[in-house]
């Protein structure tokens, strides 16, 4: 089918006299997850050129578009989609075909889409109750924390944090045992490796951090702080560092399980 999104980047990179190393760093702006999408796209884009008897030699800006309205014709791509697409053609066939997406033809196109299959809007937000939940979390089936069950602490901890934070459960899960306390707050520290999603070389967002929920009732069932140090005390350490409160390559999916059972 041809050479990979990265190979490509890398062989037209290297011919334009970048040195190895440099290469590698400028190959690095996006995320594995962002890879592994580009890359889906660029094969669809080698298998289109195949299918219709393109060769890489006659690649012109008009079969790129005829691509796009495949996915959206036939495919039924949404308006977000294809702008997706369109970003994971952009350096390869400038770099590989000398095509550049950002022309007028592409701003016409893209604006011709929007009104042709304008976007969706967004999913409603889930249909539960926030006074129910935090009913549930208060029953007996969670409380005294003293002895409860590491699954049903594990739920009431990652519940309350999230909650508490209103972070991502990407970024809850990449939560270490790790954490440092000042004025009066638990400052619960991201592992080592951890990207946050909102993460940029412009913007570093602020370690996720719990408050005590009424300092006169150290019993309160809703306090994040007492639940996080109930987990803390039940789970021994593992590891040197500490592990968070899910841990491995499905850490998400797991956070995502103990939250919906």
């Amino acid at each position: 089918m041809g050479p990979s999104r990265l190979d490509t980047l890398r062989t037209c990179l290297l011919a334009k006299g970048y040195d190895k190393d440099t290469v590698d760093i400028m190959l690095k702006q996006h995320r594995d997850s962002s890879i592994r999408q580009y890359q889906s796209v660029w094969g669809k884009f080698l298998e289109f050129l195949l299918g219709k008897g393109i060769s890489h030699s006659e690649v012109r800006i008009c079969h790129v578009f005829s691509f796009l309205t495949v996915q959206v014709t036939q495919f039924k791509r949404q308006y977000r989609t294809i702008a997706v697409y369109r970003c994971a053609l952009k350096a390869p066939l400038l770099f590989r075909f000398g095509l550049d997406l950002d022309s007028k033809e592409s701003e016409s196109y893209m604006r011709g889409l929007f009104n042709f299959r304008p976007p969706r809007r967004r999913a409603d937000m889930p249909a539960w109750s926030l006074s129910d939940l935090l009913g549930y979390l208060s029953t007996s089936k969670f409380e005294p924390l003293e002895g409860l069950p590491l699954r049903d602490l594990t739920k009431k901890t990652l519940a309350l944090i999230m909650l508490s934070t209103g972070r991502r459960v990407s970024e809850v899960a990449a939560i270490s045992r790790v954490h440092k306390r000042r004025d009066g707050r638990i400052y619960l520290l991201w592992q080592e490796d951890f990207r946050a999603k909102a993460e940029s070389a412009g913007f570093t967002p602020e370690d996720p951090s719990i408050g005590v929920l009424d300092r006169n009732n150290r019993s309160n069932a809703l306090c994040p702080v007492r639940a996080w140090d109930a987990y803390r005390s039940q789970r021994p350490f593992m590891f040197p560092g500490g592990l968070g409160i899910v841990f491995g390559p499905s850490a998400k999916a797991r956070c995502n399980f103990f939250l919906r059972n």
